[in-house]
């Protein structure tokens, strides 16, 4: 008698623990494939400032004459400036995006000869303005 109500107390609470198991609903959802979380745009425009540091060594060869490192900042005088950066996301249809950036980069100076350099087989004494 005891083993009879052990097995249906066995069988009842795995029939319970059965039915009380809960469908995972995640596995048999469809996900959304139509746009992409921040994906609904079709024209997008930025417009950017920013200061880079011209920290540049340059070095020209010619006619087998090594070049001499010249940095910008330090021989020829260049400063630190502003750039303007412009950039435009073209999206005309789902899968297709043309992308423009335009970014107008120039440094100018003018400055005398701090120390004695070659540079393009030319020697360029101190004093001589560039």
């Amino acid at each position: 008698m005891q083993k009879l109500q052990l097995s249906r107390l066995v069988f009842t609470t795995l029939l319970a623990l059965g039915l009380a198991a809960a469908v995972a609903e995640a596995q048999y959802r469809v996900p959304d494939t139509t746009t992409s979380v921040g994906e609904k745009y079709h024209v997008e425009v930025s417009f950017n400032f920013w200061s880079p540091t011209p920290a540049t060594i340059v070095n020209s060869e010619a006619l087998g004459i090594l070049g001499t490192d010249i940095n910008l900042v330090d021989d020829l005088g260049i400063e630190k400036q502003t750039m303007k950066d412009l950039r435009i996301v073209l999206r005309p249809a789902k899968k297709h995006r043309f992308r423009i950036n335009y970014l107008p980069m120039t440094y100018a100076a003018e400055s005398q000869v701090k120390r004695e350099f070659v540079f393009n087989g030319l020697r360029y004494r101190v004093g001589l303005p560039v």
